[in-house]
């Protein structure tokens, strides 16, 4: 039972993190959104 709360926990601050995140993204303009986009593929291919 408790891992199952523990989980849940984790689930909602990553899902409240991706919002926080989306939140930053959608107030910059969007040179430095593809700029981000592409430091982020960058990072993932190593």
């Amino acid at each position: 039972m408790k891992d199952i709360i523990s989980g849940l926990i984790f689930i909602f601050r990553s899902f409240l993190g991706l919002l926080d995140l989306g939140m930053r993204l959608s107030s910059l303009p969007s040179d430095s959104l593809k700029h981000l986009l592409h430091l982020n593929m960058v990072a993932l291919d190593t």
